[in-house]
């Protein structure tokens, strides 16, 4: 019996060759697109799971002062985590990305680097191919590294016992290599570094916010006693050191106001997506995004869906005669219903299959174009394909549902004299519901239309956007430290190379995230944290900043360090005037307001900075070029008189691209599977048309008998389409205006909701419409009547 459904599928699809081309191609195409989004949400929304005992391990996360919640901790924590009943293990680390390591003849820049205690590799499990798997790390100044890296640096992964050396001139003994981590993971490193010497226990280190701590839990133990164990480690040690500051206050009243330390907890599993603290990696997900990508696969899959159901009902109706002739056999109707559902579930699968392949080909594609975005396949994961199978019945029953009950049901004599389905019943509820589907179709690919249009005008809004500074033609060179006495020599040839207009040594430039902060109390209740730049007499003219109160540092000026120069922004946050000579927090003094400038993503909104005057000649060196000039060679050439040492530079202005990355990348995918949406879309409206212009072919014969011309008949049979095409615009519209303001909410400056990319939106979703029909409406019109008249 199966052989026979097979059998007869086969033959038909053979036989409606155009249909069941357009049919199985759309619905690939729709569970494909689906699929790779699917894919990818799995993917973001399995972060930290591959770890053994994922669900008991938690970060410890700070509300410091007046900057609210923090990811990072204090350094002095992790000494009292032992006090915490239920607390197995606990480990604290600190980040450091883009740094170079030495070894031997290599010099490799890591893309992550972490300085951890020793009980790290007892919370998180990694796959050790060589060194002791029980305990990675066997002491101090030892170094774990992933295959890749030792592949790298030594061009082999056997390396127990090499030695790396640090740029902070202390050197490390491998002791173990992992696997290239394959778990999804914010923690990923290249390189591990132990060394104790990195947590000391002071005063000063309930203030230095630089750590990222966790703790594994027992399992009997649950998250609220590991927060009331942190509110305890508050009252007994942070307080006290406070006390002194909040003038008698007691500590229930302390930590019911906003300026206070306090800790609390967070699955690990939460951190990637629902994570928006400051001070977090950076490597976070994006929930936002994976709503929208989501969304715009159900709307895909939706519309493949409403294509295959269509075009399957109209493929059947060209097969009243062959119904006919199977009743008078004496078919009975549950074999009639059989047959179409096993048809209609045999071209899903087939679908399916191809999609399948289709999956693999695009996340390909979508990694070679986009980086690697998606790193996992449809293979590895069975319950996924579990899932995929039930969709494709899902699918399959419904799109067989009428063909198998409606037309099994018809009756024997119309049947065998092969009249047009739409004579053998009344369609016009069936039409409604195909109208419907039409409708509904292009409502969605309107929308995604539209949708990318915003989405690539708020892309170029921020790539443009005025960012308060100048970043063209700035340099900055990552690695002066290596020159150590010669870095003021090295600043002062380079002036000396025409083309080189500035140049100033700096910890900090604009476009990187950085981390370094100063936190300043105002009074009792008010802390003002703000990011630091530590700048020479030279960085104003380098950046091109410009002052609107007082005067940038000179030397007058530089005599103390208690001078600051603070942006609109911090001055906006003190909430003072006439600022040039006030004080904050007691201390320091404001010389100098800068006007506000984008020192991070330009989608964020600016915040308090302020800069103090080192003249330590900093980790960084900002050469400002002229425009007309390109002298990278010459500072290279420069530079080779006081080091070996490659020159290790980039581009401000590649940084603030490279910030917008992400959104870009966001932006081009959507368009991708917006593409593939319209595609399948116009497959089903192909579909349609040509069903429809063998139902009307009578009408238009008779027209044409009458006196149409061809351009009449192309009007009356593409009017009925593209009513339903504008209908889907008007549709469109208020879902689109919601969809996008609830995205661009995600942006601290963002584009207007603008009339006419909603016009143009709609003008090119019913031009694509009307091309599709045109061919067949050409086609219909074309038709000599003789031919569909002489057997009427």
């Amino acid at each position: 019996m199966i052989r026979h459904f097979i059998k007869i599928t086969l033959r038909n699809i053979q036989k409606n060759g155009m249909l069941s081309i357009l049919n199985i191609t759309g619905l690939s195409i729709g569970i494909a697109s689906f699929l790779v989004i699917t894919l990818y949400i799995f993917q973001e929304t399995s972060y930290e799971k591959g770890f053994e005992d994922w669900n008991r391990i938690y970060r410890v996360e700070t509300h410091f002062l007046s900057t609210n919640k923090i990811g990072k901790t204090v350094s002095n924590v992790q000494f009292f985590l032992s006090e915490i009943p239920g607390v197995e293990s606990h480990a604290t680390i600190y980040l450091r990305e883009g740094v170079n390591i030495n070894a031997g003849e290599s010099s490799i820049k890591t893309e992550k680097l972490i300085w951890s205690t020793d009980k790290f590799f007892n919370l998180f499990d990694y796959d050790v191919i060589h060194g002791n798997p029980d305990s990675p790390l066997e002491g101090p100044g030892k170094a774990v590294i992933t295959r890749s890296m030792a592949k790298r640096l030594f061009g082999r992964t056997d390396v127990l016992g090499e030695r790396i050396e640090s740029p902070w001139e202390n050197s490390f003994l491998v002791s173990a290599v992992i696997e290239d981590p394959v778990i999804q993971s914010h923690l990923d490193f290249d390189i591990l570094l132990y060394d104790p010497d990195k947590r000391d226990f002071s005063d000063i280190g309930w203030y230095d916010t630089n750590w990222y701590t966790f703790v594994k839990l027992s399992k009997n133990s649950e998250q609220i006693d590991l927060d009331e164990g942190l509110n305890r480690i508050v009252e007994r040690h942070v307080f006290p050191i406070m006390f002194k500051a909040v003038k008698g206050m007691s500590f229930q009243e302390w930590m019911e106001q906003s300026n206070r330390i306090s800790f609390h907890s967070r699955p690990i599993s939460d951190i990637h997506l629902e994570s928006e603290l400051e001070d977090d990696f950076n490597s976070r997900g994006d929930k936002a995004t994976l709503m929208t990508l989501g969304i715009i696969a159900v709307f895909i899959l939706t519309i493949a869906s409403i294509n295959f159901m269509n075009l399957t009902t109209a493929r059947s109706s060209y097969r009243t005669r062959e119904i006919g002739v199977r009743k008078v056999l004496g078919s009975p109707k549950r074999g009639l219903i059989f047959q179409f559902m096993a048809e209609s579930l045999l071209i899903t699968l087939i679908s399916a299959i191809v999609a399948a392949a289709m999956t693999e080909v695009l996340i390909v594609q979508i990694n070679q174009n986009f980086g690697n975005v998606i790193g996992i396949s449809l293979l590895k994961y069975p319950e996924l394909l579990v899932n995929v199978g039930l969709g494709v019945i899902a699918i399959g029953l419904v799109s067989g549902i009428y063909p198998a009950f409606y037309l099994s049901g018809a009756k024997v004599v119309p049947l065998l004299k092969g009249m047009k389905v739409s004579r053998v019943f009344n369609m016009s509820l069936a039409k409604r519901l195909r109208n419907t589907l039409v409708v509904l179709q292009f409502t969605l690919s309107t929308g995604l239309i539209i949708a990318t249009f915003f989405m690539y005008n708020q892309l170029v809004y921020l790539k443009n956007k005025d960012l308060g500074f100048d970043k063209e033609q700035v340099l900055v060179i990552n690695n002066p430290s290596v020159l150590k006495n010669d870095k003021e020599a090295f600043k002062n040839e380079i002036l000396n190379i025409p083309g080189v207009e500035a140049a100033s040594f700096t910890h900090r430039v604009p476009g990187r995230n950085s981390e370094d902060t100063h936190s300043l109390m105002l009074d009792d209740d008010r802390t003002i944290v703000m990011s630091k730049f530590n700048a020479d007499l030279d960085l104003l003219s380098t950046l091109g900043l410009e002052i609107s109160e007082g005067n940038w540092f000179s030397e007058e000026l530089v005599k103390t360090d208690s001078n600051v120069v603070i942006n609109e922004a911090a001055l906006h946050d003190l909430g003072i005037e006439d600022s040039v000579g006030k004080l904050i927090g007691d201390y320091y003094r404001i010389v100098g307001v800068v006007k506000d400038f984008n020192f991070g993503s330009p989608k964020e909104e600016i915040g308090p900075v302020m800069f103090g005057y080192n003249d330590d000649k900093g980790r960084r060196l900002v050469v400002r070029i002229d425009l007309n000039s390109l002298p990278v060679d010459q500072i290279k050439e420069k530079w080779t008189h006081f080091t070996q040492e490659p020159l290790s530079y980039r581009w401000i202005e590649q940084d603030f691209e490279e910030l917008l990355i992400e959104e870009e990348n966001v932006a081009n995918i959507v368009t991708l599977f917006t593409i593939l949406a319209v595609i399948i879309s116009c497959i089903g409206l192909f579909g349609l048309v040509a069903f429809a212009a063998d139902e009307r072919l009578q009408e238009f014969s008779i027209r044409k008998v009458l006196g149409a011309s061809a351009i009449d008949i192309i009007k009356v049979f593409s009017y009925d389409f593209m009513k339903l095409v504008g209908l889907a615009f008007i549709i469109s519209i208020p879902l689109t205006v919601i969809g996008v303001k609830a995205w661009l909410q995600e942006f601290a400056y963002r584009v207007d909701m603008k009339m006419g990319l909603f016009v143009v939106g709609g003008i090119l979703a019913i031009v694509i419409a009307f091309l599709t029909i045109l061919f067949q409406s050409i086609k219909t019109a074309s038709k000599n009547p003789v031919e569909t008249l002489k057997s009427e």
